[in-house]
């Protein structure tokens, strides 16, 4: 199939179903996103990788689009000084942890 052709039915389909799950069932529209992803890669309705890799990357960037525009920069920057300890301990568990483990599991930790 045409990748921007199945790429447009797949965005269809989202459209389709969020509409129908704002307004009938009044559930958000990222978590009916959620939600027929999960269920599109469990049950392989699609089994084209590179169609859904693409969508993917095109739903994630409309996803930061959506949460973009319900904030605003002051909320953004007063949440920040709330939050900024524990987005370090996070940077700190995603990264160093990871890289102990891999370290201590016998990686190669070298970046060239």
């Amino acid at each position: 199939m045409n990748m921007p052709l199945a790429i447009g039915l797949i965005f269809i389909a989202l459209y389709i179903t969020a509409i129908i799950g704002i307004k009938i069932l009044r559930i958000p529209d990222i978590v009916i996103y959620i939600i027929l992803g999960a269920g599109i890669g469990i049950f392989g309705f699609y089994k084209e990788a590179k169609v859904i890799e693409a969508a993917g990357e095109i739903g994630l960037i409309l996803l930061f689009f959506l949460l973009g525009t319900k904030f605003s920069v002051r909320e953004l920057r007063n949440n920040g000084r709330k939050v900024w300890k524990s987005g370090l301990l996070d940077v700190f568990l995603g990264v160093g942890v990871t890289a102990g483990i891999a370290y201590a599991a016998g990686q190669n930790m070298s970046l060239y």
